[in-house]
């Protein structure tokens, strides 16, 4: 029997999928807002928009390792030690395979990587919630200035939140800053900050490999030796 080479394969599509369960979570939150969604559709919007960003990084290394052979851009992003990588927050894993096929690497105070920083900060302490606020600081004022104050701080920067006028304007108890996420412009945003952040990766991937790819609002099999 003659030896058979094997051949390398891998389905895109998770980013896609991921990216399709978030807008459907925007859509939902649009078009019937009822009482007791509008929570679970931004958690929807932001876990999902998540998962798409971090899916279409990892679809882009296989990428990379399945035509290493045939790029030498790609090849150097393949040359990352797969163990490795999977061990990497989703905002390194941006940052190497940038720096990786163009040698730059993103602007962590422009967009879109500015807003996968926070995206990532909400989604991690909506997933791994402390017992109590971390104090992180104390203010010239003497305030202390804590964890959720900082996110909820965030939401109102980019217009997802707009506190109450009265005495007690932020939810103090622990985990009722998720309550601020009740917009939605809040899965907008999150949809938005998904497309535009793999939208930003698939735009230096080297021709024509990132058809392969392609957008997260499409998707397709690709296999190749």
């Amino acid at each position: 029997m003659c030896a058979v080479e094997p051949i390398g394969y891998w389905t895109p599509g998770s980013a896609t999928l991921f990216y399709r369960i978030a807008e459907a979570a925007r859509i939902r939150s649009e078009n019937r807002p009822v009482i007791g969604e509008p929570l679970h559709n931004a958690l929807t919007a932001l876990v999902f928009a998540h998962a798409t960003i971090e899916a279409h990084v990892n679809e882009t290394f296989a990428l990379a390792s399945l035509f290493a052979e045939r790029n030498e851009l790609l090849s150097r992003f393949a040359a990352v030690d797969e163990e490795i990588f999977d061990f990497l927050n989703v905002g390194i894993k941006y940052q190497l395979a940038r720096i990786m096929m163009t040698g730059v690497s993103y602007d962590r105070g422009q967009k879109p990587f500015s807003e996968l920083i926070f995206l990532v900060s909400l989604r991690n302490d909506l997933l791994h919630p402390k017992p109590l606020k971390k104090k992180v600081g104390v203010l010239p004022d003497g305030t202390v200035e804590e964890k959720h104050d900082k996110l909820i701080d965030g939401l109102v920067s980019r217009g997802l939140y707009t506190p109450p006028t009265l005495p007690e304007p932020v939810p103090k108890q622990v985990g009722g800053w998720r309550d601020c996420l009740k917009s939605p412009e809040t899965e907008q945003w999150a949809c938005k900050t998904a497309y535009e952040m793999t939208e930003s990766l698939l735009q230096v991937v080297p021709k024509p490999f990132d058809q392969l790819l392609g957008s997260i609002k499409d998707g397709q099999s690709v296999s190749g030796a």
